[in-house]
């Protein structure tokens, strides 16, 4: 399953002529089927063949578009997504591939559209939506 999510990843960068990334490729996320590239020269090949290090993907223009770090093939720690411009438009936290802690999303004029909280993978906090003058549109309590 792994050999063939590299192979596909391989295929679309050929076809979509990504060459502006850099990096050598690690990952395949098998839902998004988004490519992450190493951001350094210091990451480890587990034993088990999966990835831990610093990683980043690229939107098809070769800027950033997402980056973070995998431990075991699973996301880990603080993740950032970046627009086309370079701009953040979410944070996000993970522990060993799960969900953790406050996330958030802005939108692309940098207001600070929604906050939310999980804890090891599932809801809890109070959610919020805020509209583009930063007022809380809507809100929402998990416990």
């Amino acid at each position: 399953m792994k050999t063939h999510a590299f192979f596909t990843a391989m295929a679309l960068l050929v076809i979509t002529g990504a060459s502006a990334q850099s990096g050598e490729l690690v990952s395949v996320d098998p839902e998004t089927q988004r490519a992450y590239y190493s951001r350094t020269d210091r990451y480890t090949i587990e034993t088990d063949g999966t990835f831990s290090g610093n990683i980043v993907a690229y939107y098809e223009d070769g800027s950033t578009e997402e980056v973070g770090a995998l431990t075991g093939g699973e996301k880990d720690g603080n993740w950032v997504k970046y627009n086309q411009n370079g701009d953040i438009i979410a944070t996000a936290r993970y522990k060993q591939g799960m969900k953790d802690g406050v996330w958030k999303v802005w939108d692309g004029e940098g207001n600070l559209r929604m906050t939310m909280y999980f804890d090891d993978g599932k809801r809890t906090g109070t959610w919020k939506i805020f509209g583009p003058d930063g007022k809380v549109l809507d809100e929402k309590n998990y416990k």
